[in-house]
Parts: C-alpha cells; structure tokens; sequence
C-alpha cells in the first residue's frame, strides 16, 4: 500500500532509463464466472476486519495484473505494468524517460533486459562494466533472485506481496467511504501516510486500487487479472546473458 517505499528503486531506475478492473469473478480465465457478483458484506466491517479479508482473498488468488505508476514527489514518474503468475514467478515491464526494461522471475533467477545505456547507469557503483553494458544489449541479464543485484528492477514484481504484508502489519487503519473503482464498488482503507487501499465489496474482498497519499499524485496501483491464466516462461537461452560475466 505505501507506494513510496518504491521511491529507491524509482530513483535508481529513472537515472538509469533517462541516462540514455473488476472482480476475479468476471475476469477471462476466471473458475465458475458468476454474472452477477453479490454484495460480499464487507462494508460493515471494521477496518481491521476489512483488512484481514482482503489478506486472505490475495492469498486465494494464484494471479494478479498490477499496473500503475510512482513518482518522486510528482517528479521522474515511472509507469509498470506487472503480471504474477503465482507467489514468485512474474513479469513485468517499466518504462520511464521514453526507454523500457522488462523483467521476467522464473524459480529462483530474474531477467531482465534493457539498452546498453542503461546497464552502464544502472546500480550504485555500476553493476555492470562499460564493456558489459554492450555485451548485455538485446540480451536478457540473468541473476539469482537471493543475490539481488537484479533487487532494484525485480522489487516491483512483489507488488501484491508488499501490500498483502502491509494490509496485516497497518494498525490504524481507517474505514473510508465506498466508491466505484474500475467498475468495482469498493470501500477505502486509509492509514495516515500511507496511502489509501480500495476492496471489493461485491464478489471476493479483492484489492482494486491503491494510492499514494494525497489521492494518488505519487503514485497508483490498479489491480485486475485475478485468476486469469498467465504463463510465464525463461527467456530462450540464446538471449540470455549471466550477470556475473558483465
């Protein structure tokens, strides 16, 4: 939910770059589509109660479809478009300073691929050498997701998981008003400087939006796509290139 704990990465990544929905039940893909969702009860709840709901239906879901954007204090905005397959595996795609990097999680290792100019900003004290940023165009770099160096990019594809942690760990959560949301009735929770996290109030308590505070000029969060079939699958070996030979 707090948005701005994306604001290392966004920093980190924006250099780099410019140095060069609805309910589950709706969703296609969707088990047992129900035409019309009913009215889940949620709303009379308490926030912690709200809370706790929407904590088990992002457990229950086995994909999601994040997509948004975060800035810095309305500045050096970054727009992602994130798909997780299940609790690890994912994609992603972050675009910023008219230049992309896309990022793939399969097991235990990250991809990720990007220009030339952007490996050779990317990380404190350059991760890659100036000959390996060269190497790594057209290529997915690969790292072991437990050996971070990949952690600035790879962090948005546990998008779902921050929030599902956040919702559980937030004890001054404060019950908003309800609102239709992508075509979704839903109802706030807010937690001062936090930001505000909309749920579902009719099929499952799922998790619509969430914004920065402020109503969102730092930053929102769309979510969709729940059960919906995603395949995600490691890169062809000819274009993968290991991190650790750069």
């Amino acid at each position: 939910m707090r948005l701005t704990q994306s604001a290392g990465a966004l920093a980190v990544v924006v250099i780099a770059l410019s140095a060069c929905a609805t309910p589950r039940s709706s969703q296609p893909g969707a088990a047992d589509p129900s035409p019309t969702p009913t009215d889940n009860g949620i709303s009379v709840l308490s926030a912690a109660d709200i809370a706790h709901r929407a904590i088990q239906a992002l457990d229950v879901g086995t994909s999601v479809h994040v997509k948004g954007f975060v800035s810095d204090e309305g500045e050096s905005a970054m727009s992602f478009d994130v798909v997780k397959q299940d609790a690890t595996d994912g994609r992603a795609t972050l675009t910023a300073g008219g230049q992309t990097v896309e990022i793939i999680r399969v097991g235990d290792y990250d991809y990720a691929k990007a220009s030339a100019s952007f490996w050779a900003s990317y990380g404190p004290g350059s991760v890659v050498s100036k000959a390996g940023a060269a190497r790594a165009e057209g290529k997915y770099v690969k790292a072991s997701h437990s050996g971070l160096k990949l952690a600035t990019l790879s962090k948005f594809l546990d998008l779902p998981l921050v929030v599902k942690q956040e919702l559980g760990e937030e004890h001054d959560l404060v019950k908003g008003g309800q609102q239709v949301i992508n075509g979704v009735p839903t109802i706030a929770l807010t937690a001062p400087d936090a930001g505000t996290i909309y749920i579902a109030t009719v099929g499952p308590p799922d998790v619509i939006r969430v914004t920065s505070p402020g109503g969102g000029s730092d930053g929102i969060e769309s979510f969709s796509g729940y059960l919906a079939t995603v395949t995600v699958e490691v890169p062809p070996a000819d274009q993968v290139i290991d991190i650790a030979s750069l």
